[in-house]
């Protein structure tokens, strides 16, 4: 046992106060929470405080110590002053510096280890919406700022050749989104969403009609290419102010080369005009009473994480339960984990379910088109199979004013696995299907960065 310079044995407790006293005054520093510690003295029995981490054995927690992240906790006790939510951005920053001394154990076939790393919009031209309005019938007349108490009406036009598959929900919101987006800047005209060369009895999806119904009880007719409720251009009236939209949702999300092929860059697939106003109008609609715009309603206490495994579908990710477990099992009544294998049924119940998290843990899919539905400040970490990478669903996050992380093989060059996987359809079609064999303890490791990030973005969002 260490001894200090008086020569008396230091108990354990004591060397765990010493360890944590300057990571929790770094932390709570920031938050402008002043913590006051004093190393008092502690019984004879404390003696199995401190964890024992037996090298030669498998760890299923090897970043940290349920009985650490406690000890943070009875710390904090003694500062009324303190609130749950800086002794969870303390327990997560101790974590952090932890888990980056302790590293990750060897994955065990066919577990692979994944990194996380923050996600950042690139600066392509399509990582933002390229759309212009322009009266009917007068495709060289664009509409400015000052036209828009003028304009009666407005319309814009869905078309099933650049949306691909119309059933297919993050297709169809591809152009769906936009179009809410754009329409958002003229409340006071008659607006219309046009679908062209489209028959609405192939959707099948209950998630798209529900999005229709919202758009029609937001004041948003949902019409067919050929509807006889629009001024035809024959007949098109100077008294009046028709306009159309057209917008470019620029490229698929996947790497592109630069010129000269030495760097690649996402093309970002972008939804929205105003970020936040134009998700934050969606989300008001589609949730109802359901919808917040911040944390505050959600107890602090507690962080609300959502994992989904897409059981049975490709891209499943098997080990969901077991990281589920461990996050449990570390951070005990400070988390609540829920556990969702397959979105289906109602647009307003899928969107809840993502609007309820503070971390969300997700393979690539069609279900991180509810992403549109996070609150500001959520953290999202998107795990994608080796050889397929792209910038898709990240967009949407942002927009929502959350915090977007990829997860991706370590060690792999994701954007280089990826060119060379997908110019064939046949090697986009082999790399999709597969499992997502991400590690728990890859989550583990991962997983104060997500709440570190959080709870930063709800401290901007304060000031």
């Amino acid at each position: 046992m260490a001894r200090n310079q008086l020569g008396r044995k230091k108990d354990p407790k004591s060397r765990l106060e010493e360890k944590f006293k300057f990571i929790l005054c770094l932390t709570l520093s920031a938050a402008g929470v002043l913590l006051f510690i004093g190393a008092g003295n502690t019984s004879a029995n404390t003696g199995n405080f401190m964890l024992s981490r037996d090298k030669n054995k498998k760890n299923p927690h090897p970043a940290f110590s349920t009985l650490e992240s406690e000890f943070i906790e009875a710390l904090f006790a003694r500062n009324t002053n303190t609130t749950a939510l800086s002794m969870i951005e303390a327990i997560a920053a101790a974590q952090l510096i932890e888990s980056k001394r302790e590293g990750l154990p060897p994955a065990v076939p066919p577990q692979i280890q994944y990194t996380a790393s923050k996600f950042e919009l690139s600066i392509a031209q399509s990582s933002s919406i390229q759309f212009s309005v322009h009266r009917i019938g007068d495709i060289n007349q664009e509409w400015v700022e000052s036209y828009e108490s003028l304009t009666d009406q407005i319309v814009c036009v869905i078309d099933r050749i650049k949306t691909l598959n119309m059933n297919h929900i993050p297709h169809f919101a591809r152009a769906a989104f936009p179009c809410w987006s754009i329409l958002h800047q003229f409340p006071n005209a008659e607006r219309y969403v046009k679908v062209r060369n489209f028959d609405w009895d192939e959707i099948t999806s209950e998630w798209i009609v529900d999005l229709m119904k919202v758009f029609n009880a937001a004041g948003i007719q949902v019409v067919d290419y050929f509807h006889n409720s629009f001024v035809s251009q024959s007949n098109h009236s100077q008294s009046k102010s028709e306009w159309v939209a057209t917008f470019d949702i620029g490229g698929g999300g996947f790497p592109a080369a630069n010129g000269d092929g030495s760097a690649y860059e996402i093309q970002n697939s972008k939804y929205f005009v105003n970020r936040m106003s134009d998700v934050q109008s969606l989300q008001k609609h589609v949730l109802g009473t359901l919808y917040h715009n911040t944390s505050e309603e959600h107890d602090e206490a507690q962080l609300r994480v959502l994992l989904i495994d897409r059981k049975g579908a490709t891209r499943e990710w098997p080990y969901a339960k077991s990281t589920a477990a461990m996050i449990e099992h570390l951070w005990g009544k400070r988390v609540v984990v829920d556990i969702v294998s397959n979105f289906e049924g109602s647009l307003r119940s899928q969107a809840a379910k993502f609007h309820w998290a503070d971390i969300v843990i997700t393979p690539h899919g069609a279900q991180n088109t509810n992403l549109a539905f996070i609150r500001p400040c959520a953290s999202v970490l998107e795990l994608f199979p080796r050889g397929y990478y792209l910038g898709y669903f990240q967009p949407l996050v942002l927009s929502a004013g959350g915090v977007a992380f990829d997860g991706y093989p370590s060690g792999r060059l994701r954007s280089l696995d990826t060119v060379s996987t997908v110019s064939t359809l046949e090697g986009r079609v082999k790399v999709r299907k597969g499992p997502i064999n991400t590690s728990p303890e890859s989550i583990l490791q991962a997983f104060p960065d997500l709440v570190l990030n959080s709870i930063a973005c709800r401290r901007g969002l304060d000031k």
